[in-house]
């Protein structure tokens, strides 16, 4: 076992080309890397680092991106391909690449590499989806649907803690002006109103013409209305405006409303994946 560690430790490379991680997700899956690619972005970038398993001709055949920009650090590793992925998983092992504590999205059969070393704590399966029909989302009247700023901040976290605790929110999001909300109607003083739903982003990038929905969320007291989807085509259409080719999200995949929601504005399901929380044993 140490001489298979030690040599997969071998094959585990650092990439710190844009151009060579771009070309691997496009060749791979656009769709299914889209979190990988916005954040080749310069605004992520300095987050970010790249680490690859590359065959016996020197081929690049599973890259993992370890984000830094949150705490503890998040490790995305997606592929179709299983056997490599967990090779990497070994290997970034084995070169005290992982840390001691840390969350992930990993692809179905990779994580089993990782169990007998870090104790698992799962937080779901989830489902990538990917806009292939924006017909359905460009079709859906927004009404109602206006954009929110910075200036909203404290309305919009305030609305998180209620009605989305836990979720992951950067309010740097704010400043791509691509989030969306609906604000309670019949209030005569602003100061009064509330909002009962919201979509935004975790991931936005004009030059790399990818966005990754997330934070999609709507007030208990007013589900079952359509706002889900009212929100998220306005923030579709607005995504599509500003020249983005390429627009997915991530869904538990239990949420089988969200999960309709979705398909009904011209998403498909691209595959499953875990989330996990690993602390090393």
């Amino acid at each position: 076992q140490a001489v298979l560690m030690s040599s997969l430790a071998e094959r585990i490379v650092k990439i710190d080309s844009k151009d060579e991680l771009e070309k691997y997700f496009r060749q791979s899956n656009v769709l299914l890397h889209l979190y990988e690619i916005g954040d080749l972005d310069d605004f992520f970038w300095p987050q970010t680092e790249w680490y690859a398993i590359k065959d016996e001709e020197l081929k690049t055949t599973f890259v993992a991106l370890v984000y830094k920009g949150a705490e503890p650090s998040v490790i995305i590793a997606l592929g179709n391909e299983t056997a490599p992925g967990r090779e990497l998983l070994q290997g970034m092992y084995a070169k005290k690449l992982l840390h001691n504590r840390f969350y992930s999205h990993l692809s179905l059969g990779l994580p089993a590499e990782l169990s007998p070393i870090y104790d698992v704590e799962c937080r779901g399966l989830y489902r990538k989806m990917g806009l292939t029909n924006p017909a359905a989302a460009l079709a859906v009247d927004t009404t109602g649907v206006v954009r929110l700023h910075t200036e909203d901040l404290q309305q919009i976290e305030s609305f998180y803690r209620v009605h989305y605790p836990g979720n992951w929110f950067d309010q740097r999001m704010l400043e791509t002006t691509q989030t969306f909300g609906v604000w309670s109607s019949g209030e005569e003083d602003a100061s009064s109103r509330e909002l009962i739903a919201i979509a935004g982003v975790h991931v936005f990038s004009t030059t790399y013409r990818v966005a990754a929905l997330g934070n999609i969320a709507v007030h208990t007291e007013h589900r079952g209305c359509g706002l889900a989807g009212r929100v998220t085509a306005a923030l579709v259409q607005s995504l599509l405006a500003e020249g983005i080719e390429h627009i997915g999200l991530n869904v538990s995949a239990s949420n089988a409303a969200a999960v309709a929601c979705y398909t009904k504005l011209g998403f498909e399901p691209l595959a499953d994946f875990e989330e996990i929380m690993w602390t090393l044993k």
